[in-house]
């Protein structure tokens, strides 16, 4: 969860473990494990040895957010539509690949255009959320469970906890993460490095950012547009300020960073670093947590999310590097949505 040199987050005594749930996908079959099978075994170990009625298992204590299976029923009918349309040239060889790689974007912009907030509710967003990080699992349940007792709900009652309660505690959790990062949380000279004066005021920006870069991909008709993942382009120097960043967005887990790299878009067979974002931020700003493809960025750019939003929003996310003040009013209105 944490490497060695932390700083200025709230206190965990844990070291940086090499684990590859997140290349592997959260329900691996082959010899990496499967995350999601170990966290409900520790789940229910939890419920058992807190004299929880006997009857009570982790599957059962959740309840899905039903109205959003039919959403997403809707949408995909929708697309089915839209692919059917297609004209032969640009339409994908069979419709479930359209889905599989679409769908995410589609139900997003769907919601979007229906003015419908996403719940993050049931047992598959919860193992989801947590990223592939056990103490961050066990920290939501928490959230969820505590936040429900105060409502009156109690496990003898033998009701699963409600929607709304689960969203509102993952979305707390979530910003609770971007809280504990500010610039007077804590001692932050260790994160000095070289001649580079970094603060936690960098790396909320960084986390902003690349989540502003998501949202406006996620609601925009590119291709894979659910991408919670960035694969940086360029020499990412020893010493540099775009490698401390990196470094320590890492440390911090606010970036996972992938064991497996993802090849370049031109046919170089050059391999670019790949970071996912923590799955804690993707509810405080209505995202996905789709881990399939990723958008290129170049290290110059992670310098200038770390440094200035503002001009990441404009020039990287809007590529408005000459459009003067249209591109400025896009990137203002999209950071209202976002904070909305």
């Amino acid at each position: 969860m944490a490497g060695r040199g932390r700083t200025y987050r709230e206190g965990d005594d844990y070291d940086l473990i090499e684990l590859i749930w997140l290349d592997k996908g959260l329900e691996g079959a082959r010899g990496e494990g499967n995350y999601k099978k170990t966290v409900i075994e520790i789940a229910n170990k939890r419920l058992e040895s807190s004299n929880w009625p006997s009857d009570l298992s982790f599957s059962s204590l959740f309840e899905d957010w039903r109205r959003g299976s039919e959403l997403r029923d809707l949408v995909k009918a929708e697309m089915r539509e839209a692919f059917d349309h297609m004209p032969a040239g640009r339409r994908p060889n069979s419709f479930q690949s359209f889905y599989d790689k679409q769908k995410v974007s589609y139900y997003f912009r769907y919601l979007r255009k229906n003015k419908v907030e996403h719940r993050y509710a049931g047992q598959n967003t919860i193992v989801d959320i947590s990223s592939g990080i056990f103490r961050q699992f066990l920290e939501i349940c928490s959230h969820i469970v505590s936040k429900a007792l105060d409502a009156g709900w109690t496990p003898a009652k033998g009701k699963k906890i409600g929607v709304e309660i689960q969203n509102d505690a993952i979305k707390a959790y979530s910003n609770d993460m971007i809280k504990s990062m500010g610039e007077t949380a804590g001692d932050t000279s260790s994160l000095s490095h070289n001649e580079h004066e970094v603060n936690g005021r960098h790396i909320i920006n960084l986390a902003e950012s690349l989540s502003a870069l998501f949202y406006h991909r996620l609601h925009s008709d590119v291709k894979d547009g659910e991408v919670i993942a960035v694969a940086i382009k360029g020499t990412i120097e020893e010493g540099s300020f775009g490698k401390t960043i990196l470094d320590i967005a890492v440390r911090e887990s606010v970036l996972h960073r992938r064991k497996q790299d993802y090849p370049a878009k031109t046919p170089t067979g050059v391999k670019f670093p790949t970071y996912v974002l923590n799955r804690r931020l993707v509810p405080r700003k209505g995202l996905g947590v789709k881990l399939q493809g990723r958008c290129e960025i170049r290290i110059q750019d992670v310098e200038l999310a770390a440094r200035d939003p503002e001009s990441f929003l404009r020039n990287v996310v809007f590529g408005s590097r000459d459009k003067g003040d249209e591109g400025r009013q896009g990137h203002l209105g999209l950071w209202a949505e976002m904070d909305e």
